[in-house]
C-alpha cells in the first residue's frame, strides 16, 4: 500500500521545486540588488564627507577637491551608468576655496554634493523588461557640510 502512494508522489518534488525556485532566486537577487544600493549609498555618503573636509581647510582649489571626491566614489563605477557629478560650495573661480556664512547661523560652511545618476540594477530590472514594462533607475546622492 505504501509503496503505491509513493509512486504517485514521485514527481511531486520537481514540480515544487520548480515552482518556489524561481521565487526564491527572485528573492535572493533582490536582496543583493538593494546590498549594492546601499554599497552605493555609503560610497557617495564618504565621498561627499570627504570633499566637506577638503573644502572645511580652504586650502585646496575646487577642481582638486571634485577629484578626490569623485576618486572616492570610483568603487560605484559598475553600477551606475553615467558620471557621478560633485558640487562644491561655495565654488570661487580660481584659487582655494573660501567659507560663506551660512544665512541661518552665520557660522562660515563649506557644502559638497555628490550625485550618481542611472543606478543599475541587476535583477529587478530584467524582470519587468521580460514583462515589458521599465524601471526608472533611482539617483543617488548625498551632501555634507562642514564648518570652516
Amino acid at each position: 500500500m505504501t509503496h503505491r502512494r509513493h509512486r504517485r508522489e514521485r514527481g511531486a518534488a520537481a514540480v515544487e521545486m520548480a515552482i518556489v525556485l524561481p521565487l526564491l532566486l527572485l528573492i535572493t537577487g533582490g536582496i543583493v540588488d538593494l546590498g549594492r544600493m546601499y554599497l552605493g549609498e555609503i560610497l557617495v555618503t564618504n565621498a561627499a564627507r570627504d570633499g566637506a573636509r577638503m573644502a572645511s581647510l580652504k586650502a585646496y582649489p575646487v577642481s582638486d577637491i571634485v577629484t578626490r571626491a569623485q576618486s572616492a566614489t570610483s568603487g560605484i563605477t559598475p553600477f551606475v551608468a553615467a558620471s557621478v557629478t560633485v558640487t562644491v560650495n561655495p565654488n570661487p573661480a580660481t584659487g582655494p576655496t573660501t567659507c560663506t556664512p551660512d544665512p541661518a547661523t552665520t557660522v562660515p560652511v563649506a557644502t559638497v554634493t555628490v550625485k550618481a545618476d542611472n543606478f543599475r540594477w541587476m535583477i529587478l530590472d530584467a524582470v519587468p523588461r521580460l514583462l515589458g514594462a521599465t524601471i526608472n533607475p533611482p539617483t543617488i546622492s548625498a551632501t555634507a557640510s562642514m564648518q570652516c
